[in-house]
């Protein structure tokens, strides 16, 4: 449920992932509760769907072809047009390491592979709710 009072991209999403059966799983999902998604299969054209549509949040994978989602997330961060937009690190990278780099790359949230859908949709709307 969101405020109808937020811009008309408070419910649009971006995943940038390269595993087809892992995006395809939390886009169903998301598409079921309402969510418009949109999906980049590489480092490069995520950064730039996000930085082009500016959605409501991006869930990233860490290790993809052209950029990583650590680079990925920081250059969001960097950028005064995409600061604000909620990061969600969903990966299988699930060492101590790993996540202290995500959040230091600016990340708001960090689930790793395997995972529940249920807990990657409820991640996604506390993170669009703050």
């Amino acid at each position: 449920m969101y405020n109808t009072l937020m811009d008309e991209n408070h419910n649009k999403i971006v995943i940038v992932d390269d595993d087809p059966d892992m995006y395809r799983l939390v886009q169903m999902k998301l598409e079921e509760s309402g969510y418009q998604v949109q999906v980049a299969n590489d480092g490069i054209s995520g950064l730039a769907l996000v930085q082009k549509e500016k959605p409501s949040m991006a869930i990233l994978d860490v290790m993809m072809p052209g950029m990583n989602g650590y680079m990925i997330c920081r250059k969001l961060k960097d950028d005064p047009d995409c600061k604000n937009i909620p990061v969600l690190l969903l990966t299988g990278r699930s060492t101590e390491s790993d996540q202290f780099w995500g959040i230091e790359a600016g990340a708001d949230g960090y689930i790793t592979k395997p995972f529940n859908v249920d807990e990657v949709l409820a991640k996604v709307e506390e993170l669009i709710q703050k």
